[in-house]
Order: structure tokens, then C-alpha cells, then sequence
């Protein structure tokens, strides 16, 4: 079976539990962002998705593991500057 749908990344707002899932929809040829509670980093895909495509959350679901030990999650990387004195 061909997938119609490939994540990309996920990132997680911990202090509210919610996580966005990043990826491609193939059918329609767009990226899609969607948003899923997920406390303890467990993505619940039954909690509040009636208006997602079924198929996505199937595919999600095949995924599930993935995304809850942080695969898809997006690294953020702290930048530093060194302010030195030219002197």
C-alpha cells in the first residue's frame, strides 16, 4: 500500500502537553501541520481528531512509537555570541 502522508518533524510545547506533527500530504501535494495532545510524550490520536483525514491517522499510528521516543522530534540548537573586545 503506497503512503499518502510522510512526517517530517514534530515538535513538542511541554508545558501545555500538546505536539505538532510537519509533513507532506501527497494526495494534495501541500505540507500539513496538526496538533495532538500529548501528555508524558504520548501523543493521544484519538483525543479531540474527528476533522483529520482518517488515513493520517492511520499512518500516524504506524508511527506512534517513533514519535513518542522523540525520532521526529525537531533539535533546537542555542546559538552563543562572544562579544570580544577588539583591543
Amino acid at each position: 500500500m503506497e503512503e499518502n502522508y510522510r512526517l517530517m518533524f514534530v515538535f513538542r510545547t511541554r508545558d501545555i502537553s500538546m505536539l505538532y506533527c510537519l509533513g507532506m500530504d501527497y494526495t494534495k501535494g501541500a505540507m500539513f501541520c496538526v496538533m495532538f495532545y500529548s501528555p508524558n510524550d504520548d501523543i493521544q490520536l484519538n483525543h479531540n481528531t474527528g476533522h483529520y483525514p482518517p488515513d493520517l491517522i492511520r499512518y500516524l499510528s504506524k508511527e506512534k512509537n517513533k514519535i513518542d521516543t522523540g525520532a521526529y522530534d525537531i533539535r533546537t540548537w542555542s546559538l552563543d555570541l562572544n562579544n570580544k573586545d577588539s583591543k
